[in-house]
């Protein structure tokens, strides 16, 4: 038998706080969406999404998202896993305003 959420109880604060503990790991590029040969085109890395999405707008471009992982191996007896483990990109500053 499923228990019912306690009143007033929702979703979203856990999602939330879970896009929250993992947004260092995205990086933020705004470009052209994909031509011909099916490839977006990233031109510009931002610090931040509302950064993106500012510069999106003002250019008629789009907001693209990359989460990087490094890709490792676990071997237990037989048996061979690979495994993503997040990377932490250094530390982003906006090239927006530069000169």
């Amino acid at each position: 038998m499923k228990k019912a959420p306690a009143k007033g109880s929702s979703r979203r604060p856990d999602r939330r706080r879970r896009t929250e503990a993992t947004d260092h790991l995205v990086r933020y590029f705004v470009g052209r969406p994909a031509s011909d040969d099916g490839k977006p085109t990233l031109e510009q890395e931002v610090a931040s999404e509302p950064e993106g999405l500012v510069i999106a707008f003002k250019n008629d471009s789009r907001v693209y998202f990359v989460h990087e992982y490094r890709v490792t191996q676990r071997i237990e007896g037989n048996e061979v896993r690979l495994e993503k483990e997040p990377v932490s990109s250094a530390k982003r500053v906006s090239t927006a305003n530069a000169s």
